[in-house]
Order: C-alpha cells, then sequence, then structure tokens
C-alpha cells in the first residue's frame, strides 16, 4: 500500500484535545529549538469524519487521542505534507474509510513528493499513497448527522485549495485549511496567489454580513478565532497593501523583474529564506501579485546564493 519516501528527523509531539460543539480539535505540537519555536497543526474530527490527516510523525499520537472512535471518511483540503501525511496509516487503522480530496489535486497526491529536509523539520515527510481517492470540487457537500459540510474554494495559498462551511445556530464555522496562519506573514509559500488571497478572504468576510452568522475560523495552524471577521479583515488589509506596495514599485522601477522589485522594497533575504531555498520567501509575494500562481507544479524562485 505505500512505503517509506523519507523519516530520518526525530519528533518529540506532544498533543491535546478541545471541543469546539460539534467539532473535536486534535493539536500537536513540536518544539523546533534551532528556529527557538514551536510548530503546531490541528486535525478536525465532525462525528465520523476527518478533515486532513496532520503529518506523518502525527499518525501515531492521532491514533491514540483517537481511542475507539470510529472513522468512515477522510476529506482533504489540499496536498501538502502537513494535511495527508496521515492517509496510510489512517488507511490501515480504517479499512473501509472513504478519503476524498480536491479534483485537480488528486493525481498530486497519489504520485507523492520529495519533502525538503527543511520542512521535514516541520512535520515529517511522505509515505507513498496508493489508496483509492474521491475527487470532489468546490460545489460537493457532506452530510455528517445532522450538519452539512459545504465545500468553499479558498486558494491563495495553493491553487485548489477547499475549506468548508458548517452553519450551527447563529455561528458560521469555516474550516480553512492554510488560508489563515497569521495575521501577516513573514513570508510566502512559493505557491501563492495574493489576488487569490485577497479574493478569498473577503469571500468569507462577506458571508457573515450575507448570512448574518459570526464567523469561528477553524485553522489548522495557530489558534482557533471565534472573532473571525475581523481576523480575516487584518490579514486582508496586509494583503492589500502589499499589493498595492508591488505594484508601485513596479510601475516605478519600470520593471516586473522580481528579483529587482525585491532589492528595492526590502534589501536583502534572510535566514528563513536561505533556509527553505525560497520556497518560503517574500521573493514568492511579489511574483504573488505580479504573476499569480494559478496552476500546479509552482517553479521555484531561487535564492541567491551570498
Amino acid at each position: 500500500m505505500s512505503e517509506s519516501i523519507e523519516s530520518d528527523i526525530a519528533f518529540e509531539i506532544t498533543t491535546s484535545v478541545e471541543k469546539i460543539h460539534p467539532f473535536t480539535r486534535y493539536n500537536f505540537y513540536k518544539k523546533i529549538p534551532e528556529l527557538k519555536m514551536t510548530s503546531h497543526l490541528s486535525v478536525y474530527r465532525l462525528g465520523s469524519t476527518l478533515i486532513d490527516t496532520g503529518s506523518l510523525p502525527v499518525s501515531e499520537p492521532l491514533l491514540s487521542l483517537l481511542g475507539s472512535q470510529k472513522i468512515d471518511r477522510i476529506i482533504l483540503t489540499h496536498q501538502h505534507e502537513d494535511h495527508i501525511g496521515g492517509l496510510p496509516a489512517l488507511l490501515k487503522k480504517f479499512p473501509a474509510v472513504k478519503i476524498f480530496a480536491p479534483e485537480k489535486l488528486v493525481d498530486i497526491i497519489h504520485k507523492g513528493f520529495t519533502v525538503p529536509r527543511y520542512r521535514r523539520a516541520y512535520w515529517g515527510g511522505l509515505q507513498i499513497f496508493d489508496g483509492e481517492i474521491i475527487a470532489y470540487n468546490e460545489d460537493s457537500f457532506f452530510e455528517q448527522d445532522q450538519f452539512l459540510l459545504k465545500a468553499i474554494a479558498l486558494p491563495g495559498h495553493t491553487p485548489y485549495q477547499i475549506g468548508f462551511l458548517v452553519e450551527y445556530k447563529d455561528v458560521m464555522y469555516v474550516l480553512s485549511a492554510d488560508l489563515y496562519i497569521a495575521a501577516r506573514l513573514p513570508a510566502a509559500w512559493m505557491e501563492t496567489s495574493v489576488p487569490d488571497f485577497i479574493d478569498s478572504l473577503q469571500t468569507l468576510i462577506d458571508l457573515e454580513k450575507k448570512t448574518g452568522k459570526k464567523l469561528f475560523i477553524l485553522p489548522t495552524h495557530g489558534k482557533i478565532l471565534p472573532d473571525g471577521a475581523e481576523k480575516l479583515q487584518v490579514l486582508l488589509s496586509w494583503y492589500r497593501k502589499i499589493q498595492t506596495n508591488v505594484l508601485e514599485c513596479s510601475s516605478r522601477l519600470k520593471t516586473r523583474d522580481y528579483y529587482s522589485i525585491f532589492f528595492e522594497l526590502y534589501k536583502e533575504f534572510n535566514h528563513g529564506e536561505f533556509r527553505s531555498k525560497g520556497e518560503l520567501s517574500r521573493l514568492n509575494l511579489i511574483r504573488g501579485v505580479l504573476d499569480p500562481v494559478k496552476n500546479l507544479p509552482a517553479t521555484l524562485l531561487q535564492v541567491p546564493e551570498t
């Protein structure tokens, strides 16, 4: 069913569980001493449905937290290792489970990809997965007990990312995947589209106005956001400012060259950008404004050697 691609980094993971009716949130924390930080990710369960799986090293603690809880369905929001890495272990534990993924990401998930070492330090690598995956799209919905999981396209972090809406009383829960990580970001992922980020954030903010239901954001990384619309507005304003700065700089310099604009705006690359070899970089913000990534795979923008 699967074979190991890479598993050369030791992990010490701590866990916690939150009840956010009707969801259960399984939290996983890993200290990264060299960066003086703790990395955090969450997996959500609604009844017998899991939204994403967490990463490969999270598999064992996740199964332990699930205990005797039956899982009938796994819905993946996108293709990154911290969202799909637990697939092999979960399929082994629950052989009848049905697995769903965004239609345009099914092939990528099946083919797998090599996870660079700096990313494995956060949440491990991948195992090749060849189990059946059922495609869904942004118009899909899933019933779970008395609740309805409504798919919603949330691109920006990566093309084809899909989140979910669940209405409960006067609240609109949003399983936002990686649309929201923080109010501002030190760098951008190499698959970034700034216009898509802006559109996705605005779409969610408008939902609160249209439905009269308070947005409650359930992100994969970071704290839950009961004041969802306010937090999304802060991030939206930040992306709009970035977009304006990049476009004005491009116009002033009379160039669309990412590197020329980068050095004008930021002067030099930082440690994180060198460490990721450009996968996480402010250079990706500039491309994400001028030439938003709409298809995969994205081309890596190299960080110049010093």
